[in-house]
C-alpha cells in the first residue's frame, strides 16, 4: 500500500507530505483547492510523462517521492521481484524528478531505472481511475482486460502473449530468410558458372609470374643460344681462343716471374683468370643444352597466360584476388544449401509455435467463456445495489479476423464487448453507445467491487468517479468503496459528503494565501471532520442541521487517530 507521497516544487505545491492509511482514504476540499494535484503527483511517480511545466518556479527541479509497503502475502510481490532483481522486499521507494531544461530521472530504492520499468512496476502497485477513467472502460481492449482479470488469466495471458510474439518474430525471420534464399537462387546460375570457370582454371599461387619468366626464355631461346655459341667459340673453341692465348702468356712469362716479383704477382692473376674463364665456358656449355626452341610448350604457356590474364580482366581482380573470389563463391554455394536447410527448419519451428499458440489461445477462450457466465450475474447484483435494478449486463466475445494463419493477436482469439441496457425491454447494446456518464461511474464501481477479490493491486485510486452521482446513491457508493477497502487501500477524491462520511481516514486539501498561492493537506477527525462534511452538504455558513447530518454520516466511518497536519 502507499505509505507516503512527498511533493517538492511540484506544480502549485512547494512542500507537501501525504500519508494515507489502510482502508478507505478520502480527499476533499473546495473546488479549485488542488485535490487533483495529489493524483497527478502519484501518476508522475508511477511513470506519467513530466515536463518543465510541472516545476514550481523558480525551483531548479521538481521531485515526487512515493513510498510503498509491500506485505509478505501481497500477490504482487513475486512479479515485483521479477521486475526488480535487486529489490530486497518489504518497502519500496520511487522518486521522479524533472529539471529545468527537460531532463527527467526515475529511481527505485535509489537505483536508476527506465521509465518503462517504472510503469511496469506501477501497474502492480496502484490502479488509478480518474474522472476520465470511465472512458477507458468503453474500450474493447480494456473490457477484455477486465474479463481476464476476473477470470484470473494473468499468467495464461502472459504465456499467450509470449507465444504470439515468438510466432510473429519467427514469421518475420522466415520471411527474411525466404527472400534471401530467393535472391540467392536468382544468382545461382551466375555463381555456378563463375565457380566452374575458376575451378576449371586450377589456379596456383605465383603461377602467372612463373609463366611469364618461362615465356621470356622460350621466346628468346634462339637469340640466347647463338650468343652462347659465339662466346664459347671466343673463349675456348677457336684456334685463337681467349683461354688458349692466356695460357700461352702464362707459360711464356713463368721463367721471368721467377726473377721479378711484380711479374710473379701479376702472373698469378692471369692464372686465376684462366680458371674463371674455363668455368664460364662450362656454364655456357650447360646453358646451350637448355636453350632449345620448343614451339609447342611456348604455345601452351601463351594460352595459359591468356586464360589467367583474361580471368583477371573479367573480374577486375589480381591473381591473388581470384583466389579470394573462388573462396567466396564456394562459401556462397555452401551457404545457399545451408540456408535452404535452415529455412526449412525455421518453417517447421514456426508451425510448431503456431500450434502452441493455437492451444494456448483456445484454452484462454474457454476460460473467458466460463468467466463471462460468472461475471454477468455478479455485476447485475452490484447494479441493483447501486440503483440500476432494471439494468442488464452481458458480455459478447467477438472473434478476431484471421491474419497470416491465426485468428487473433497477443491477447487471444476474441475481443470482449460489454453490453448494457437500462431496462429489461431494451436490447443490450455496446456500453459505449448506451451508458450515460452517471451510469458509467456506477458500472465502473460495480466492476471493481466484483473484481476486488481477484485484483492483485494493493492500492486503488478513484479521482471523483462519483461525478454525476447524487442523493441516496451517494451513500451506496460510499458503502461500496468502503467494502472495496476491506482488503486493500482505497484513495478517493470526492465531492460527495456520504462518500466522505464512509471513510476510515479523511484528508482536506486547502489553498493557503500569501505572496504565492500554495496548498496544504491535513488529516481531519472529530468535529473538524464533521465541519468539513457539513460544508460539503450545504456550503457556508454551516448550519446546525448540516452538522447533525454530517455527524450521522461519520458515526460509523471514522477510526480515531492522532490529528496530523502536513503543510506546503
Amino acid at each position: 500500500m502507499l505509505a507516503a507521497l512527498r511533493l517538492s516544487d511540484f506544480r502549485v505545491v512547494e512542500r507537501l507530505e501525504f500519508a494515507p492509511g489502510d482502508g478507505l482514504n478520502v480527499v476533499t476540499g473546495e473546488t479549485g483547492a488542488g485535490k487533483s494535484v495529489l493524483v497527478g503527483a502519484l501518476e508522475a511517480a508511477l511513470g506519467q510523462l513530466l515536463d518543465v511545466n510541472d516545476i514550481r518556479a523558480p525551483a531548479e527541479f521538481s521531485a515526487v517521492i512515493a513510498e510503498f509497503v509491500i506485505a509478505a502475502t501481497d500477490p504482487a510481490r513475486e512479479r515485483l521481484r521479477e521486475l526488480l532483481p535487486d529489490w530486497t522486499g518489504g518497502a519500496l521507494a520511487i522518486e521522479r524528478r524533472v529539471h529545468q531544461g527537460g531532463r527527467t530521472s526515475c529511481r527505485i530504492d535509489g537505483r536508476v531505472v527506465s521509465r518503462e520499468t517504472l510503469m511496469a512496476v506501477g501497474d502492480w502497485l496502484v490502479d488509478i481511475h480518474g474522472q476520465h477513467g470511465h472512458q477507458l472502460l468503453l474500450s474493447p481492449a480494456a473490457q477484455l482486460d477486465v474479463l481476464d482479470e476476473f477470470a484470473g488469466l494473468t499468467s495464461q495471458r502472459r504465456q499467450l502473449g509470449d507465444s504470439y510474439r515468438q510466432w510473429v518474430e519467427l514469421k518475420r525471420r522466415v520471411k527474411e530468410m525466404r527472400e534471401a534464399a530467393d535472391r540467392a537462387d536468382q544468382e545461382a546460375d551466375r555463381r555456378a558458372f563463375q565457380l566452374g570457370e575458376l575451378r576449371a582454371a586450377r589456379l596456383t599461387p605465383g603461377e602467372i609470374e612463373a609463366l611469364e619468366r618461362e615465356l621470356r626464355i622460350l621466346s628468346t631461346a634462339h637469340h640466347w643460344k647463338t650468343a652462347c655459341l659465339e662466346a664459347r667459340e671466343i673463349l675456348l673453341e677457336s684456334d685463337d681462343s681467349v683461354i688458349g692465348r692466356t695460357i700461352r702468356v702464362v707459360r711464356t712469362l713463368q721463367d721471368l716471374a721467377g726473377h721479378f716479383p711484380d711479374v710473379h704477382r701479376a702472373l698469378g692473376g692471369a692464372e686465376s683468370a684462366v680458371v674463371e674463364l674455363q668455368e664460364l665456358a662450362d656454364v655456357l656449355r650447360a646453358l646451350d643444352s637448355q636453350l632449345q626452341a620448343n614451339p609447342e610448350r611456348q604455345q601452351e604457356v601463351e594460352e595459359r597466360l591468356g586464360l589467367l590474364i583474361g580471368l583477371e580482366k573479367k573480374h577486375g581482380l589480381s591473381h591473388d584476388g581470384l583466389f579470394g573470389l573462388l573462396g567466396q563463391l564456394e562459401h556462397e554455394a555452401s551457404a545457399g544449401i545451408d540456408a535452404r536447410k535452415e529455412l526449412a527448419r525455421m518453417e517447421t519451428r514456426t508451425e510448431e509455435v503456431r500450434g502452441e499458440l493455437e492451444e494456448r489461445a483456445s484454452a484462454v477462450s474457454m476460460e473467458r467463456l466460463r468467466a463471462a457466465e460468472r461475471l454477468v450475474p455478479r455485476v447485475e447484483a452490484e447494479f441493483a445495489a447501486l440503483g440500476l435494478e432494471r439494468a442488464r449486463f452481458a458480455v459478447r466475445l467477438a472473434p478476431q479476423p484471421v491474419k497470416d494463419g491465426f485468428a487473433g493477436d497477443a491477447k487471444g482469439k476474441e475481443r470482449a464487448v460489454f453490453l448494457f441496457s437500462a431496462s429489461p425491454g431494451d436490447e443490450p447494446r455496446e456500453l459505449a453507445r448506451v451508458a450515460s456518464g452517471g451510469e458509467l461511474s456506477r458500472i465502473m464501481l460495480a466492476l471493481k467491487s466484483v473484481l476486488g477479490a481477484v485484483d492483485p493491486v494493493g492500492t486503488m485510486v478513484f479521482d471523483e468517479i462519483d461525478t454525476g452521482v447524487g442523493g441516496g446513491l451517494a451513500r451506496v457508493v460510499g458503502e461500496r468503496l468502503k467494502a472495496l477497502a476491506c482488503h486493500r487501500q482505497v484513495l478517493c477524491v470526492t465531492h460527495l459528503a456520504p462518500v466522505a462520511g464512509s471513510a476510515h481516514h479523511h484528508f482536506v486539501v486547502e489553498k493557503r494565501p500569501g505572496d504565492r498561492v500554495t496548498v496544504d493537506i491535513r488529516r481531519v477527525h472529530g468535529e473538524t471532520r464533521v465541519s468539513e462534511i457539513a460544508r460539503m452538504l450545504g456550503g457556508f455558513p454551516i448550519s446546525e442541521e448540516a452538522r447533525m447530518h454530517a455527524r450521522a454520516m461519520v458515526s460509523g466511518g471514522e477510526e480515531e487517530k492522532t490529528n496530523e497536519r502536513s503543510e506546503v
